[in-house]
């Protein structure tokens, strides 16, 4: 059941013990053209307000995507430029296993999704605020911490 979160409850655990090369062998499974983050297919889910089914809009998820892709792109985690400007993250934005780097591929298992989580437990208007700040200070940690 959709209790209205962006986020699955299973997908905000944060990630402990994680196994990177069993992760390995799992995407050089699915090769470089796997989508890890696609943002039309994101816009084509549907969550549960107040009772009604509604859909998720590009203006509402177009922030936290754009902060994702410059932040992997600015700190040379990724094989090519994910987006030049807010506007390049569309109905067609798509970060496949090809776009990272091994390294992006840590950070994206570990300290994205509890990037990821922070935005979830913030209300709309922390939210608001926490992607308008671009505040990254979650995954920059992890790497300073040199994962």
């Amino acid at each position: 059941m959709d209790t209205g979160t962006d986020i699955a409850e299973e997908d905000r655990r944060p990630v402990k013990n994680f196994d990177f090369d069993a992760q390995a062998k799992r995407l050089e499974k699915v090769g470089p053209d796997f989508p890890l983050e696609d943002l039309g297919r994101a816009l084509s889910r549907k969550r549960t307000i107040a009772g009604v089914v509604m859909p998720y809009t590009l203006e509402e998820l177009r922030p936290s995507y754009w902060v994702m892709a410059k932040f992997f792109t600015e700190n040379g985690l990724t094989t090519r430029v994910l987006a030049e400007k807010i506007e390049d993250v569309d109905e067609t934005f798509v970060v496949r296993v090809g776009d990272l780097t091994t390294r992006g591929h840590k950070l994206f298992a570990t300290g994205y999704q509890n990037w990821l989580d922070a935005l979830a437990r913030r209300t709309p208007e922390k939210r608001a605020q926490f992607l308008e700040a671009e505040d990254t200070k979650i995954m920059e940690k992890l790497i300073q911490d040199g994962h």
